[in-house]
């Protein structure tokens, strides 16, 4: 296990003066405390860190030294500074003012001590340098160290640096001290304004007006100079010259925009090469983010959710992909309309579409006015279903980005479809396609009404969860939200079997899957025995959500086989498929055989008996 790291302390000076002042004794005193911290610390820590160690106490020492003949050196010069004024009788420079003068023109601190440096007090206006702290900063220090006050310059925030005042030396500064609420912190001056000079002027007048043509007419001018000295060593007249020079500056002229041009056009294409490169990352980073928002926003048969889209959107803008953010927000419009066409909205909690609340009790009304109006003759059956199926394939369309059919077309096709179906005997057809029709129009209206049932039943679940040692509280009033009055003789139970006896169908549609009106007969009789235990409330809630959910699916299946998607047969196969919840109900009770209504429960393992 490695040894914790401690402080060292010795008997230290407390100020830089004591430490670092004149006379012999302070030396010796920092030499012995620099041998003591080197036997302890050889004990304890590595070689390396030893020396560091050592190495930044030798620095300290020597510097003290310097220190030292520094001011040895300025006291005898003083002495010499007054034994001249004392013969001469004239002053002369104070070497103390004139160090503090250069390094004020040095550009050091307002009070005259460089950078770096120290001024003690004690023994007069003696500069002294400042000890570099040390790097890494450890547990051991040397004991002068710890003891030493910070010296040098503090960093501060902005806002601190506005609230503190200016501090105004008279020997350094003119200026004054600013007011309240000044910014010591001003805006990088402006850059100067590039006046134009009399080369560029002329050149411009001239025609060469771009960097690129100054430089070409500068090389061009060479290459003339040096064609016309030629010209003249070779025996040409001044006119020859002059020739040969206006040859040589259209030559370097040209040869030189062209490098140019040829440099530029390089540049550009790096540039463009670099662009590039940073387009596709981008547009790599882009796809990726795209295909996570795609694939978390999906949300069942809906495809992504509206506020996934609006996401997408939103990334689409920032791309610059104006083209993705127009349709990303304008699918988003659709998935809305159409959900709240059928009833639904989005819950962010959830992340889907849902029933809103009431929409299913009345859309439950007006299937019931309906239906009515189909056993009075007043609305015709297969146009009612034809129109609410239309409803719906147009609003999958809509999410698709795909036009909705007309009324009319649709019509025509889901007749058309029918009629081509073989039907045997007519009669027989006819007849037993309108018994089975309505049953199965009304497996789906109570599917329908299910999807409300199962809020009813989780609140039921909480009041059913009050339920300690038998005593039913609040089911009274519970019950009376509900519409269900019994009179004020009624008790707490009764209430409580009077709303579940509403919530639970009293008969099941004929033909209508596997749970048959003697299961839920049942499961209503055994509700008494089973409301004196929290295990039997629970099973009570787990079987109404089962049927409920039986209902939903029964009635899904229902309305594909009235929109002609599925045939009646299939539709028969599918509804038998569906798992009957009351077997679940019986298991849990350890029967297949049904129960005795009065019995007690007992639990074991935590299964619901009924005692006979």
């Amino acid at each position: 296990m490695a040894k914790k790291p401690i402080e060292f302390t010795f008997d230290k000076p407390k100020t830089w003066a004591e430490l670092f002042g004149f006379g012999p004794q302070v030396q010796k005193q920092a030499e012995v405390i620099a041998d003591q911290q080197k036997n302890a610390l050889i004990d304890l820590y590595p070689q390396d860190y030893v020396d560091q160690q050592l190495s930044r106490e030798n620095q300290q020492i020597e510097w003290a030294r310097e220190d030292q003949l520094n001011d040895e050196r300025l006291a005898a010069e003083e002495r010499a500074r007054i034994s001249r004024e004392n013969l001469y009788g004239q002053p002369s420079a104070n070497p103390i003012d004139r160090a503090r003068s250069v390094t004020v023109e040095a550009g050091s601190t307002p009070s005259g001590a460089p950078v770096g440096f120290e001024t003690v007090s004690d023994t007069g206006p003696i500069l002294r340098r400042v000890p570099e702290p040390p790097k890494n900063v450890g547990p051991l220090l040397s004991s002068a160290m710890t003891s030493m006050p910070d010296i040098g310059p503090i960093l501060t925030t902005r806002e601190e640096a506005l609230a503190q005042p200016v501090p105004v030396d008279s020997q350094t500064t003119n200026s004054v001290t600013a007011g309240p609420g000044t910014d010591f912190f001003p805006d990088a001056p402006a850059a100067p304004e590039q006046k134009k000079g009399i080369r560029d002027t002329i050149l411009e007048t001239l025609g060469f007006s771009t960097p690129q043509e100054k430089q070409a007419f500068a090389m061009g001018m060479i290459a003339s100079g040096g064609a016309s000295l030629s010209a003249a060593a070779e025996g040409y007249n001044g006119w020859g010259s002059l020739g040969k020079g206006l040859q040589g500056f259209g030559a370097g002229y040209s040869n030189a925009l062209s490098t140019a041009i040829d440099g530029d056009a390089k540049k550009a294409a790096i540039d463009a090469s670099r662009q590039k490169q940073i387009k596709d990352a981008k547009a790599d980073v882009y796809n990726q983010r795209m295909a996570q928002i795609i694939a978390n926003g999906q949300n069942g048969n809906f495809g992504m959710t509206a506020e996934a889209l609006n996401e997408l959107a939103q990334m689409a803008i920032a791309a610059g992909d104006g083209d993705t953010a127009r349709k990303a927000l304008e699918y988003a419009q659709q998935v809305q309309q159409a959900a709240a066409k059928e009833g639904q909205i989005y819950n962010p909690q959830t992340g889907q579409f849902e029933l809103a609340p009431g929409y299913a009790g009345g859309q439950y009304q007006v299937e019931q006015a309906k239906s009515a109006g189909r056993e009075s003759g007043e609305l015709p059956f297969r146009t009612t279903t034809d129109l609410t199926e239309l409803d719906r394939v147009n609003a999958e369309r809509s999410r698709n980005g795909l036009p909705p059919v007309s009324a009319e077309v649709w019509i025509r096709q889901s007749q058309s479809t029918k009629s081509a179906k073989p039907t045997g005997d007519d009669t027989f057809d006819s007849k037993g396609g309108e018994i089975q029709a309505k049953s199965f129009d009304e497996a789906r209206v109570a599917g329908l009404q299910a999807k409300s049932k199962i809020e009813t039943i989780n609140k039921l679940q909480g009041a059913l969860g009050n339920v300690q040692g038998g005593a039913l509280t609040g089911m009274q009033q519970f019950a009376s939200n509900y519409g269900i009055k019994l009179g004020d003789n009624a008790s707490q139970l009764e209430y409580a079997q009077a709303l579940i006896n509403q919530i639970v169908p009293g008969q099941r549609p004929a033909g209508s899957g596997a749970m048959s009106d003697a299961d839920l007969e049942l499961f209503k009789r055994s509700v008494p025995a089973l409301m004196n235990t929290p295990e039997g409330n629970r099973l009570i809630i787990e079987t109404m959500r089962g049927i409920a959910n039986y209902e939903a699916q029964i009635g899904q299946i229902a309305g594909r086989a009235l929109a002609g998607e599925i045939t009646r047969s299939e539709a028969n196969r599918l509804m038998n498929e569906v798992h009957n919840p009351i077997e679940t109900f019986r298991s849990a009770q350890g029967t297949s055989t049904g129960v005795k209504v009065g019995g007690s429960v007992m639990t074991n393992n935590g299964k619901v008996y009924i005692r006979r």
